[in-house]
């Protein structure tokens, strides 16, 4: 995340979607294959993702240690429960609100 900001992570995996995210974390989706898919709260753990940029270092790193290295390749704003297209390249996204209509829809791709 941006300006050095240390942010805890879980997992979601609540596949319909009724279960109420947590607002003391941001979490990974593991109802999303083949990419890490990131959800946090805005306001909340995730209103820093709202000040990154193209170009911005994102790293994750798991609770056994292994390192993800990201960097922001795009950004859409996205109204539900339209989505932008994932491009292949991409290894992972991060979602927030921006507001009660839209999505912030961040993709990063691993270096």
């Amino acid at each position: 995340m941006p300006l050095g900001r240390y942010i805890p992570v879980t997992s979601y995996d609540d596949c319909t979607g009724r279960v109420p995210l947590t607002h003391a974390a941001a979490a990974i989706d593991t109802c999303v294959k083949d990419e890490m898919y990131f959800l946090g709260h805005n306001p909340g753990v995730f209103t820093p993702a709202l000040d990154l940029r193209v170009g911005d270092e994102v790293d994750y790193i798991e609770s056994n240690g292994a390192q993800h290295h990201f960097v922001v390749d795009s950004i859409f704003v996205a109204v539900p429960p339209l989505r932008p297209p994932r491009p292949d390249y991409i290894s992972a996204q991060m979602q927030t609100c921006i507001d009660a209509q839209s999505d912030l829809i961040v993709n990063l791709r691993g270096y």
